[in-house]
This record gives C-alpha cells, structure tokens and sequence, in this order.
C-alpha cells in the first residue's frame, strides 16, 4: 500500500453528508487503498462531534 493522497477535514466530513457529492466519493471509493489522513484532522473531527448537541447525533 502506498499513500498517495492525503485528504483533509472537509473531503471526511462529505461522507457523513445527507446528500454527499457524487465526485467525491467516487474518488475516495477509486483511491480508497491509496488514501491516509493527518491526526490532526482526526481530531477536529472528533473535536466536532463533542460540540453537537446529545440530541442531534446520529
């Protein structure tokens, strides 16, 4: 496996969307072995679910 693409908060955050965009994840899905993410972004992303409120997880 060699990494080729680093990908960055906002390309992981389109995954979750309710209508993410078709070109996006036909390319994560493309590079999907190719593919790797900073632990930064690992923790905005996790930084950004402590800040939605209990009720609004899904």
């Amino acid at each position: 496996m060699t990494v080729k693409y680093l990908i960055d908060t906002n390309i992981l955050s389109e995954v979750k969307c309710p209508k993410p965009n078709s070109q996006v994840m036909t390319k994560l899905e493309l590079h999907r072995k190719e593919i790797a993410t900073a632990s930064i972004v690992i923790h905005e992303l996790f930084f950004g679910c402590l800040l939605i409120p209990n009720n609004d997880k899904s």
